[in-house]
């Protein structure tokens, strides 16, 4: 987990905060910057927790949680295992690095719920066949991103064998 994340300055003016309140505002923030957090963008989530970090009762995260799922479609969520998927993430914090690529890998090992992780599989299967791959400069480079590429293929393949990348 990196000890920081970026926000950008536009983050504010961004359109698709035009109908978030204050307290999404300050939720989407909290998802994208709090230790629960990780290089994936899929992570197990403490509603008491957050309701200690954000200095609100676990009823009104909860409420955060349903209002960023349902209405502004920000996240995904699985109740049983606890986690959930920031949608942007990828978008606001992942690098076209191998290094990048084979650590998101490694912790989409760690993603319990099926559905979230199927998701993830693909997004990250695209992200290293069009973004990373393409970006490596040499051999080297390759062997570790093809490695985790096909560990994602394969899982892939033995959840839908009839639908393979």
């Amino acid at each position: 987990m990196a000890i920081y994340r970026k926000l950008p300055v536009t983050f504010w003016n961004e359109p698709q905060l035009d109908n978030y309140t204050a307290e999404d505002k300050y939720f989407y923030c909290y998802l994208h910057s709090n230790k629960m957090s990780n290089l994936c963008g899929c992570f197990v989530f403490s509603v008491k927790e957050a309701a200690h970090d954000m200095c609100l009762d676990m009823a009104k995260i909860e409420t955060l949680l349903e209002r960023a799922a349902e209405i502004h479609k920000a996240i995904m969520q699985d109740k049983e295992t606890n986690e959930i998927l920031v949608c942007d993430w990828k978008q606001r914090n992942w690098s076209t690095s191998g290094t990048t690529a084979v650590g998101i890998v490694k912790e989409l090992r760690e993603i319990k719920s099926e559905a979230l992780q199927a998701i993830m599989d693909k997004i990250t299967l695209d992200y290293i066949t069009n973004e990373v791959i393409p970006k490596a400069a040499n051999a080297e480079q390759l062997n570790p991103i093809n490695r985790a590429k096909e560990e994602i293929a394969n899982r892939i393949k033995t959840r839908c064998p009839i639908d393979t990348p």
